[in-house]
């Protein structure tokens, strides 16, 4: 017996998703013993996502799902197990290959609209498409921002809304999707065809080319694209670190109450199931940072005559020339209080521009414990909600 319509729409995307999601998991998981053959690791990414998107094909699933699911499940992990020159090789195949894909489905779709043998022409079926499309999208960006504005602390105004409702684009894989169509059970697909190469053409050329106008005309702001500098990135955590502990003393489960126990639960079984031991490790480019500083200045450590005196660290010879510098630096002072080897200060006093001195002198400040929110289940909580839910206000 065939499926319903509306129960088929969500087994065909949700089983896509989880073909993809379970492809996830087997790539994570072999790359992680990979260490020792690096050269089959681009190999492996390329393999199990085909091989997602394959069995999805076979289950008459959804393969772009697969695919889509397939690669955000196993990002995090895949990147961190496979070595850097086969994230570089992965990165730059994929840019070629989707280029490549791109290229071929915009010259099919060229010659498809010149080739009138493919396709059969309706004009009521062709502006009926177009009108619907514009005032569908604008419908569900307006019904979709005002569910949003009721959460968000900056609310999307009216202008974002109308540059989010014309910014709706059609291209190659509406295209791919409509010539997949099997003309035995859809007898009208030549109509689908020539009303999905119109659309692709309004929406790529009239609204590609309008969008910049329109934008410039209603003064949308712009984002700026800049790499934060690390007394941002050190601010950002602290304001999560102040929120976590304003919502652990008030009680209340606040916006990243559901990513922190999403976070706990992969730092406790995903990371160390999917990740090697070497590649468990804080990610963030706060720490980066940290790492480059002390590879630099462990080098010009060497460069300036330093030898390793015990395997357990280095400690830093005597150095007349760096004392008679007028202005004393941070690690003449550790090492004039006998403190042990402090490299990531050393290049405090090398570094030439104030933004890298900035960033090496704040993370530093990385060291004192930010606030952490204890544990607590959830017998304590309902006492503690029980025991302040009659007490009087003042």
């Amino acid at each position: 017996q065939p499926t319903p319509p509306p129960a088929s729409l969500f087994v065909v995307s949700l089983g896509g998703a989880a073909v993809g999601l379970v492809f996830a998991f087997l790539l994570a998981l072999t790359t992680r013993f990979t260490k020792r053959v690096r050269i089959i690791e681009p190999l492996l990414v390329f393999l199990l996502a085909y091989a997602a998107y394959l069995t999805a094909e076979m289950a008459s699933l959804s393969a772009i799902l697969a695919v889509t699911m397939c690669g955000l499940g196993c990002k995090k992990y895949v990147e961190a197990n496979i070595s850097h020159k086969s994230r570089t090789t992965v990165k730059y195949t994929m840019k070629t290959l989707a280029s490549c894909a791109e290229t071929v489905i915009f010259m099919l779709l060229g010659i498809s609209a010149v080739d009138s043998s493919k396709w059969a022409w309706d004009s009521g079926l062709v502006l009926g498409t177009l009108i619907f499309i514009l005032f569908f999208r604008a419908l569900g960006v307006v019904l979709q921002t005002w569910v949003l504005n009721q959460f968000r602390l900056v609310p999307l105004d009216k202008i974002d809304q109308v540059v989010m409702s014309y910014g709706g684009l059609r291209g190659a894989v509406a295209f791919a999707l409509v010539i997949l169509l099997d003309r035995t059970k859809v007898p009208a697909k030549d109509y689908f065809v020539a009303t999905t190469i119109v659309v692709v053409f309004f929406t790529v050329i009239v609204q590609g080319l309008t969008i910049k106008p329109l934008v410039k005309w209603l003064k949308v702001k712009r984002s700026e694209h800049h790499k934060p500098t690390l007394n941002q990135e050190l601010h950002e955590h602290t304001f999560d670190h102040i929120l976590a502990a304003v919502e652990d003393v008030v009680g209340h489960h606040g916006y990243h109450y559901w990513r922190d126990r999403w976070e706990q639960f992969d730092k406790k079984y995903l990371s160390q199931l999917l990740m090697r031991r070497s590649a468990y490790r804080i990610r963030d480019q706060i720490w980066d940072v940290y790492y480059r500083l002390n590879i630099r200045d462990a080098i010009s450590f060497v460069d300036q005559g330093g030898h390793v005196l015990s395997s357990t660290g280095l400690t830093l010879p005597s150095m007349p020339s760096r004392n008679s510098v007028a202005e004393t630096s941070v690690t003449n002072l550790l090492r004039e209080s006998g403190s042990g080897a402090c490299l990531d200060l050393q290049v405090i006093d090398t570094v030439r521009s104030g933004r890298d001195r900035e960033d090496a002198v704040m993370h530093h400040l990385l060291c004192g414990g930010l606030y952490k929110p204890r544990r607590r289940d959830r017998a304590e909580d309902r006492a503690l909600w029980h025991a302040t839910k009659d007490f009087p206000p003042d």
